[in-house]
């Protein structure tokens, strides 16, 4: 986790205290998801001109807990982590009963850092994501939004910023939403430039013609190149399905968009696929089944695999030649057949209208086995 986020975290904690200052035996909690994100908001916490050494000596148990406490005026707050390898619970709930109470804490507040739910402790205690405290999730989403327009990022990049943070509103609508899915761009505030490398961050792919728009067809632009990214960190999740990849963006899109590296494609070629498949006519072959002297499979299961086809044709002792018609929904051209050298002098192929006639001649010499390619255009 990076130490922007949390130092935007802990002036968020600071500055709302100082403006509205705890009274003495209030309690507070900050609730996290693991053991390692309350480390490091307890340590930037303490780093900070207004925090103290504290140390609460349980005598009854013969213990001592040593921590900070943050001065705001008449009022100091006590911050307590709960961490594995820290006190026990029970310690600290006898610590949050003193604040307020004991003569020795009647000027004290407290503030719990936590990752699990620990009712000893917390009762009685809110918490700092609640409405209208300052890690509520709509709070930070409009703070976020004030310091975007705040920051020295072109015009592009903070709408590349204003449109990722209202997919993650849009996304986290109706669920309990964690700070942490906003780390992100919490730690883009600092910055003031958006690079290529970054806009796999933002679910984008590079594109250099957002800087060229503006408004409606900049928002439009950034939609599709977001709703693409999304299409295909999809199909990676499950493995990179290249026949999936291969249905929306074709042969060539599925070569680029299957490699690891796929978020650095730039948003043009992404667009040079959809245009590409978009145009090509889709032309289907019709296997041979009628025939009983033909054996006609698929080389296996891909779209780019079923293209190739394995034939097999079983002829008689007497036979000097064997031909039979490869059938296409659409209309055949000349264009695209390749014959190998090789192969030309006993392995013919025409087309005519929407098939190809095949002819092998002289099987009373060899056997063959022959390779033709034949490009299909429409």
């Amino acid at each position: 986790m990076s130490n922007m986020f949390y130092d935007y975290l802990s002036e968020k904690i600071i500055k709302y205290f100082q403006t509205n200052i705890p009274d003495p035996g209030e309690k507070y909690y900050i609730q996290f998801e693991n053991d390692e994100q309350v480390g490091e908001l307890y340590s930037v916490l303490e780093n900070n001109i207004i925090s103290s050494s504290f140390v609460y000596n349980d005598i009854v148990r013969g213990q001592k807990y040593g921590t900070y406490e943050l001065n705001f005026g008449k009022v100091q707050l006590i911050v307590a982590a709960s961490r594995s390898n820290g006190p026990h619970p029970d310690f600290l709930a006898t610590l949050r009963n003193l604040v307020g109470v004991d003569a020795e804490y009647i000027n004290k507040a407290i503030l719990f850092i936590h990752c699990s739910s620990l009712d000893s402790i917390l009762g009685g205690a809110g918490s700092l994501s609640k409405e209208g405290m300052p890690l509520n999730i709509s709070i930070i989403e409009r703070d976020i939004k004030r310091k975007i327009n705040e920051t020295g990022y072109s015009d592009v990049d903070k709408a590349i910023l204003e449109y990722y943070l209202d997919n993650k509103r849009k996304e986290l609508a109706g669920s309990i939403a964690s700070i942490f899915e906003y780390e992100d761009i919490i730690q883009c505030l600092s910055d003031s430039q958006i690079t290529f490398e970054e806009y796999k961050n933002f679910e984008l792919f590079p594109d250099d013609k957002l800087s060229t728009l503006t408004g409606k067809k900049l928002n439009t632009r950034l939609e599709e190149n977001h709703s693409n990214f999304v299409k295909i960190a999809e199909i990676h999740s499950y493995g990179a399905d290249n026949s999936k990849l291969e249905n929306l963006y074709g042969e060539d899109g599925a070569k680029a968009l299957s490699k690891p590296e796929w978020e650095k494609v730039p948003y043009s070629e992404i667009e040079k696929y959809i245009s590409s498949k978009k145009n090509k006519a889709t032309i289907e072959y019709y296997p041979i089944i009628s025939d009983e002297n033909l054996w006609d499979r698929e080389e296996g299961d891909t779209k780019a695999k079923s293209r190739i086809r394995n034939i097999l044709s079983f002829v008689s002792d007497t036979q000097e030649e064997v031909s039979f018609t490869l059938s296409f929904s659409e209309y055949t051209k000349s264009v695209g057949i390749e014959i190998p050298k090789a192969y030309q002098t006993f392995l013919k192929c025409v087309n005519n209208g929407k098939n190809f006639w095949l002819q092998l001649l002289e099987l009373k010499i060899k056997l063959y086995l022959a390779t033709l390619n034949i490009m299909i255009m429409a």
